[in-house]
């Protein structure tokens, strides 16, 4: 088979034939890939994939705090009315990245812009991800193909009305 990253998508260090390989080495031998086992083969310094970890503990370490972070501000509502919202959205310029208060960022124009921007970016990633997933049902699962297909529709129909703005 012939691997390659995903358009915009790059990987410091290995070729995407190497994953895809090595991905494959591991999904062949134990009939699935976890991560764990993804991790623990890629410690191995001959290993294909190694240069895709940040293998320094302490770099490691502070990457999974700032997931953490992002985890716990994503995890936080406010009750308005009785309903839970966001209390946070993430705006993203460039490539910075800071959470701002929602109520802020719906009455900021150019933080609005940009979070409706990133939320119409996401939807259009769902399509994409589905339409990958349309192209290998109609080889393997093609009964599941129509219920892809209309989420898919659905998905892209949202994409179409928040480009209108």
């Amino acid at each position: 088979m012939i691997y390659k990253f995903k358009e915009g998508y790059r990987v410091t260090g290995v070729k995407a034939q190497d994953v895809g390989d090595e991905l494959q080495r591991l999904r062949d031998r134990d009939g699935k890939i976890e991560t764990l086992l993804l991790v623990n083969e890629a410690k191995k310094k001959r290993s294909p994939i190694h240069n895709a970890f940040e293998w320094d503990d302490s770099v490691a370490a502070h990457q999974h705090r700032l997931y953490q972070a992002r985890q716990l501000i994503k995890s936080i509502n406010i009750i308005v009315e009785d309903r839970p919202e966001p209390a946070f959205v993430h705006i993203k310029i460039d490539n910075n990245g800071y959470y701002q208060s929602s109520e802020v960022a719906c009455k900021n124009i150019d933080e609005w812009d940009i979070a409706y921007g990133q939320s119409l970016r996401l939807l259009e990633s769902a399509s994409s991800s589905l339409e990958e997933l349309d192209k290998v049902a109609s080889r393997v699962r093609k009964a599941k193909r129509t219920s892809v297909r209309k989420v898919r529709k659905s998905v892209d129909k949202a994409v179409t009305q928040l480009q209108a703005k």
